[in-house]
């Protein structure tokens, strides 16, 4: 994933891209054990099936409207102050 900063700030679309996939990624493999469980569980194929299609739709809309909150709250706090990202290069001797 390439973070693009430009002028010391995010754009939206990065902001956006790490709320995605680390909401997705992150909830998904939370999710996992539960789907697995309670899909064993089903007695028929078509909940099977529609549990297994559905869940990662549902992750996807809530991983952007997340984003977009999330966004809309910083943008209405750099209205405020202003969002400093700085880039500092720190080489550690291991």
């Amino acid at each position: 994933m390439k973070i693009t900063v430009t002028n010391s700030k995010l754009p939206f679309t990065s902001i956006m891209k790490i709320t995605f996939f680390g909401y997705f990624i992150g909830m998904g493999l939370v999710i996992i054990p539960f789907v697995l469980l309670d899909v064993g569980g089903m007695s028929e194929n078509t909940n099977r099936i529609t549990a297994i299609i559905i869940i990662p739709i549902i992750l996807a809309i809530q991983a952007v409207l997340l984003g977009l909150v999330l966004n809309l709250g910083l943008f209405i706090y750099s209205k405020v102050k202003p969002i400093e990202v700085e880039h500092s290069e720190n080489q550690q001797n291991l």
